[in-house]
């Protein structure tokens, strides 16, 4: 049945007097082609009602039907009515069901099917390539498009399509030019998904020169999907007023903006404004697309912007736990733990499930001065619960947040069970041994990381100062701090210099201080003048 009006030909299949499976499949396909995938299912069991004996047309709609409804149970039911039937020998079928499995994730059944086959099209070649790029099962889908050339099969433009997507995802560049080289050798170089997969695939490579020529050769078929790829490609590489301008210059040419351009482009900060991109989206009517609004919604965050975040946050119609988690790490970031917490109430009487991401916002939250060191271990027992306690970025909130509020005994019991610990925890460690007085502690851990040849960062030599400071180890924060210069290249903020004339200050070392005050690249700050006056003070005192 090839008329879109599927009513019209329901009324006739059942005027007929006689249907048989030929007339059942057809009504079935019609149901298919318009997505009527509830009709193909009931009518699909009605066949089997009335004794009507599928053949492989049947089959194969039916299993698609099933894949993209994500019924699996039933598709494997239909599996076995199809060995039953003999349909296990015809290639149709056999593709339908490799499709199936493998859109359901189920690779391996994907696959015995695949090897029991006798006869293979290039339509079951570039499924299980396709579908091994999707399960991001990278090394089976090179070694199955390497089979696929030894064994002779067709290279279509699907083939082209999956195998340079995986160059991207993989960064195979080599590869990707070779196949750039083969699509022109075809002669099919013109097709947009083609094109488009090369330019992704050279951006990620870093070859935006070679992805910009294609660009430009494209002309009359740039769209919003070849636009927002040289977008992407020029953020990726650090080229963010690029990226800018490209987005610019699409909206000058008329080219309207989708979800993914938005969300994309939201990133290009500082180049970017929230509030001008933000015109752009009203304009378009994708204020209350969930991803283009959580998108928006991190950048006001980002920008400190509080208010404007909130109110893109309760036009959002369905919320994830991207958004709520966005919201939430809003709050966090200045320090409202009253609104950090009213958010995570408010997603859990809504039946959102917290994630990793929003224990580890609230509990930062629970770090701000307002916040009651209880507050946090409310979460952290609420975060055992839900078993994400172990979580890397709420283990390490956790570390942070005791140490900060005093605690650090707890702290401490939660860094040394830490499967893994990134900078924060170890920072978080030293500094917070290091401001209780712990002084040997401090320097246990950061030598820990020496050993295990931890990368440092700016933070970390705050703690360890600070540590030498309150040990009155003079010449071991010196040592430190000419560590942190010149084998690890890290440049001095105004904390670092206000640490160093704190160290010599409390030691009784003015001139010294005043030499580091006079010897900064920038003025001193009010604190730095700070540190350096009082121990004056009650030494005159």
């Amino acid at each position: 049945m090839r008329t879109n009006n599927v009513e019209d030909g329901r009324r006739v299949f059942d005027d007929m007097n006689e249907s048989n499976v030929v007339s059942w499949t057809s009504l079935l396909s019609g149901y298919a082609r318009n997505k009527m995938n509830d009709r193909v299912l009931e009518l699909f069991h009605r066949m089997q009602v009335e004794g009507i004996k599928p053949n492989s047309f049947t089959f194969s709609t039916v299993l698609g039907v099933l894949a993209d409804e994500g019924i699996v149970a039933t598709a494997v039911q239909v599996h076995t009515m199809v060995i039953k039937n003999g349909g296990e020998v015809v290639t149709s079928v056999c593709n339908a069901l490799i499709s199936m499995y493998l859109k359901s994730k189920m690779v391996r059944d994907a696959r015995a099917v695949f090897d029991g086959m006798e006869d293979r099209d290039s339509i079951t070649w570039n499924s299980m390539v396709a579908g091994y790029v999707t399960n991001e099962l990278h090394m089976e889908a090179f070694e199955t498009f390497n089979n696929m050339g030894l064994a002779g099969a067709e290279l279509t433009r699907s083939t082209f399509v999956s195998v340079i997507k995986l160059c991207a995802t993989t960064k195979e560049l080599r590869l990707a030019r070779q196949l750039h080289s083969q699509v022109l050798k075809n002669g099919i170089d013109f097709d947009h998904n083609i094109r488009t997969g090369l330019m992704v695939a050279y951006s990620k490579c870093g070859k935006m020169e070679d992805a910009s020529k294609i660009f430009s050769m494209m002309r009359e078929m740039k769209d919003v999907v070849s636009w927002t790829a040289m977008i992407s490609g020029h953020l990726q590489n650090g080229a963010i007023d690029l990226a800018v301008n490209f987005f610019c210059q699409m909206t000058r040419e008329g080219v309207r903006p989708n979800g993914f351009t938005y969300s994309i482009i939201l990133t290009a900060q500082p180049a970017v404004s929230p509030f001008q991109v933000h015109a752009h989206i009203i304009k378009t009517n994708y204020e209350k697309s969930f991803s283009v609004g959580t998108a928006l919604l991190n950048a006001y965050v980002k920008k400190g912007i509080l208010d404007e975040a909130a109110k893109v946050f309760e036009l959002i119609d369905e919320k994830d736990i991207v958004a709520w988690s966005a919201m939430l790490a809003g709050y966090a970031q200045i320090g409202d733990t009253e609104g950090a917490v009213k958010i995570y109430r408010q997603l859990t009487s809504e039946g959102v499930k917290p994630n990793e991401f929003t224990f580890s916002s609230v509990i930062n939250a629970c770090t701000a001065p307002s916040a009651a060191v209880e507050q946090g271990k409310q979460f952290h027992a609420c975060s055992i619960k839900a078993k994400l306690n172990n979580a890397l970025c709420v283990s390490s909130a956790l570390v942070t947040m005791y140490s900060k509020k005093g605690n650090i005994e707890s702290a401490s019991e939660v860094f040394k069970r830490q499967r893994k610990r990134d900078l924060v925890s170890w920072n978080s460690m030293i500094c917070g041994y290091a401001q209780h007085g712990h002084t040997k502690k401090a320097l246990e851990v950061f030598k820990e990381m020496r050993r295990q040849d931890l990368e440092f960062d700016g933070i970390t030599f705050i703690g360890v100062i600070t540590a030498c400071t309150h040990a009155g180890l003079v010449d071991e924060g010196q040592q430190y701090f000419d560590i942190m210069v010149n084998e690890h290249h890290i440049y001095p903020t105004m904390e670092h210099y206000s640490c160093m004339v704190d160290l010599y200050s409390r030691a009784g070392m003015l001139e010294k201080a005043m030499d580091i005050i006079n010897r900064m690249p920038f003025a001193a700050s009010a604190t730095v003048w700070r540190t350096v006056l009082l121990p004056a003070v009650f030494t005159v005192i």
